[in-house]
């Protein structure tokens, strides 16, 4: 019998997208962090600072995410580091203005840091998050202690993955708004894509 492999970010994308679906009656921000917005390579972006001591620890959510993906990781660390994290460009409360690529959002990061007044981070990436602190260890490696890859490792430097990536169908990367009804066309959906 052959089974089929899907790959870990399907695995994510499904579990934010049934997450998503879920609406609680009411929901409470109880995680231990202040809120703020930085400006930042032309556009503002939201961050959540849940402070602490030492050097500071970025942690970066993954395509369809917001900050909020580290409310319950984040005061982990605390003990340790200064713990941020941010929404990405087109992500939560971030605005929502091209571009999107690569090189764009690392100048995002470079910004958030010196909006905070954060010379030297250590990385963490999640998912698509993961471009970013490539793509930062690789142009700004002054910034950038260590990087921390939490299920975010893209080879964009191998031509096949960057065709495989770019076949992809667009209804992949956004479902459309009738998938979004509910839990049973979510998982149509699925079975179409």
């Amino acid at each position: 019998m052959i089974r089929p492999v899907i790959p870990a970010t399907c695995v994510a994308l499904t579990l934010l997208t049934l997450a998503a679906c879920r609406k609680p009656a009411t929901w409470s921000d109880t995680s231990p962090h202040k809120s703020g917005f930085v400006t930042a390579n032309g556009i503002r972006l939201h961050y959540l600072d849940w402070g602490g001591s030492g050097s500071a620890l970025i942690l970066i959510h993954g395509y369809g995410s917001n900050p909020h993906a580290y409310d319950d990781l984040a005061p982990a660390f605390t003990d340790h580091f200064r713990v941020v994290a941010y929404a990405r460009r087109g992500h939560g409360r971030s605005d929502a203005k091209g571009p999107y690529d690569t090189a764009t959002l690392t100048e995002d990061l470079r910004g958030l840091m010196d909006g905070l007044g954060i010379a030297k981070a250590h990385l963490a990436g999640w998912s698509m998050g993961g471009n970013e602190i490539t793509a930062m260890a690789g142009t700004h490696p002054e910034r950038v202690d260590r990087i921390v890859y939490l299920d975010a490792a893209y080879d964009w430097a191998d031509p096949a993955w960057v065709a495989a990536f770019k076949s992809m169908p667009p209804i992949f990367m956004t479902p459309p708004a009738s998938a979004m009804t509910s839990l049973d066309a979510y998982r149509a959906y699925q079975r179409t894509v």
